[in-house]
C-alpha cells in the first residue's frame, strides 16, 4: 500500500518506537490541553463553591484597604446547589447499574457454558466490589462534572515476594543432586574415601555435586547464582532462609480518568478509535515504580534513571478541603511521572495494530513497549459523555457550566 511507505516511523509496526517522536507528540498534545484542565479547576470551584478569601466561619471580613461588600459580617455561606444536582444524577446512575440485568450471550451453543460464567463474573465484578464501584462513580462525577471523563479497562498484573524458610529435607524436592550434595555422597573426584567429619570440614564449593546443586536450586526456587550459593550453603547447617514469589494480583481493574489531565487525547476527536494516539498519565510511588518494575520487566536503566525524576507535580487535582483556599495545594508530592503512550500502527501488509510504550518525558529510554493483546483491535479505553449536542468530544458541557 503507496500511503503506508509516505507513513511517518512512529506509526509503522517496529519492535523499537521513536522515543524522541513519541515525546515531542505527548509535549504538543499535553500543552494543548492546558485549557481542559484550566477548565477542570474553573468549573470545580464552581460546584464546591469556593472563591478568593472565602473565610471558614462562613462570614464576610474586610480590611482597612478592601471593606466587605455589603457590610462586615455579612453572610459568605456557601449552598451547593450545583453540587447536589450531580449527587442526585451520579446516584441515579448506580442505581440504575445495580438494577440492571448483565448477561453474557453465547454465539453459539459451544460457548453457553462460558457464557453463563461471564454473566456471574459480571454481576459479581461489576456490581459488588467496591473498589470497581468507587471508579464508576468517579467517571460518572468527572463526567456531569466537567462534561467529559473516561474509564480505563486493564489487567493487573503485581508480583510479590516474602520469606520462607525451608529444611534440608524440603529443599531435596529441588532434584537428586541436592540430595546427594546435602548427604555427601562421594563421586570419583577425589572426595572418595573421606571420613564424614573430614567431608563436613570441605567448603560447600568443594563438596560432591556442588555445580549440579547449584543449578536445580536455583531453577527449583528462582533464585540467582550468589543466592543458591547462600542457600546450599545455610542448608548444611539444617534450614535456610529464601525469597520467594508469592501469589500477588492477576486480575481485571477499571480506572477513572480525567480527559486533559490523566488521558491526554489529540485535539478534535470525536470517537477515540479514530485517534492516532492517546496517551496516559500516573503519578507512581516510590514502591508502585518498583511493583510495576518487577511485573512488567522494565528496562534497569530507565528505572535508575526515573528515581532522580522525584518531584511534587502542581497538575494533580488539589485537595478540596482547605481551610484557606489556595489553588496551588496538591495532593501529590514526591511522585514519579510515567507516561503510557497507546498509538495504532500499520505493517508492510496494511495490517492494523496497537501498540504501548512506557516512558517518561525526560528520559531519553523508555521502559517496555509492545502490541496490545486485544481484540478486536482497540484503545483500552471508553470516553463518556455528559451530552451529546456537537460531535467534537471536547464541546460537551457538564452541569457547573450549564448552571454558571
Amino acid at each position: 500500500m503507496d500511503f503506508i511507505d509516505q507513513a511517518e516511523d512512529l506509526f509503522r509496526n517496529s519492535d523499537k518506537p521513536d522515543i524522541g517522536k513519541l515525546q515531542n507528540l505527548f509535549d504538543r498534545a499535553y500543552n494543548a490541553a492546558a485549557r481542559l484542565r484550566s477548565y477542570e479547576d474553573d468549573f470545580s470551584d464552581v460546584r464546591f463553591c469556593n472563591w478568593p478569601g472565602r473565610a471558614t466561619d462562613g462570614k464576610k471580613h474586610g480590611s482597612e484597604t478592601t471593606p466587605a461588600f455589603p457590610w462586615n459580617g455579612a453572610s459568605d455561606l456557601r449552598v451547593f446547589a450545583i453540587d447536589d444536582i450531580i449527587n442526585k444524577t451520579v446516584a441515579a446512575v448506580m442505581r440504575a447499574i445495580d438494577r440492571a440485568r448483565l448477561i453474557g450471550v453465547p454465539r453459539n451453543g459451544v460457548d453457553f457454558e462460558r457464557a453463563q460464567a461471564i454473566t456471574g463474573y459480571l454481576e459479581c465484578y461489576l456490581k459488588g466490589l467496591q473498589n470497581v464501584r468507587r471508579e464508576k462513580k468517579l467517571a460518572f462525577n468527572w463526567c456531569y462534572s466537567y462534561g467529559a471523563s473516561a474509564l480505563m479497562v486493564g489487567w493487573k498484573q503485581e508480583k510479590i515476594l516474602r520469606k520462607k524458610f525451608i529444611t534440608a529435607q524440603e529443599a531435596g524436592d529441588a532434584g537428586e543432586n541436592v540430595l546427594r550434595f546435602l548427604a555427601g555422597e562421594e563421586i570419583d573426584d577425589g572426595t572418595q574415601g573421606l571420613a564424614p567429619e573430614e567431608m563436613q570440614a570441605l567448603s560447600p564449593e568443594a563438596r560432591p555435586y556442588y555445580r549440579e546443586a547449584l543449578d536445580e536450586i536455583c531453577d527449583a526456587y528462582g533464585l540467582s547464582k550468589s543466592e543458591g550459593a547462600k542457600t546450599l550453603k545455610e542448608l548444611l547447617k539444617g534450614s535456610a532462609e529464601i525469597t520467594v514469589e508469592a501469589a500477588g494480583k492477576n486480575e481485571a481493574f477499571i480506572k477513572a480518568l480525567r480527559v486533559g489531565t490523566e488521558l491526554i487525547l489529540p485535539e478534535d476527536v470525536d470517537d477515540i478509535e479514530d485517534a492516532p494516539y492517546c496517551f496516559l498519565v500516573e503519578y507512581l510511588s516510590a514502591s508502585e515504580v518498583v511493583k510495576r518494575a518487577e511485573a512488567r520487566d522494565w528496562d534497569k536503566a530507565f528505572v535508575s534513571e526515573l528515581w532522580a525524576t522525584s518531584k511534587t507535580y502542581q497538575e494533580r487535582q488539589r485537595r478540596r478541603r482547605e481551610l484557606v483556599y489556595d489553588k496551588s495545594a496538591t495532593s501529590c508530592a514526591n511522585r514519579y511521572k510515567v507516561i503510557t503512550a497507546y498509538y495504532s500502527c500499520v505493517d508492510s501488509d496494511g495490517v492494523l495494530a496497537r501498540r504501548y510504550c512506557v516512558f517518561h518525558p525526560d528520559i531519553k529510554r523508555f521502559a517496555e513497549c509492545g502490541v496490545l493483546d486485544l481484540y478486536p483491535v482497540r484503545y483500552p479505553f471508553v470516553l463518556l459523555s455528559a451530552e451529546d449536542a456537537e460531535r467534537d468530544f471536547f464541546n460537551a458541557r457538564g452541569f457547573c457550566e450549564i448552571a454558571e
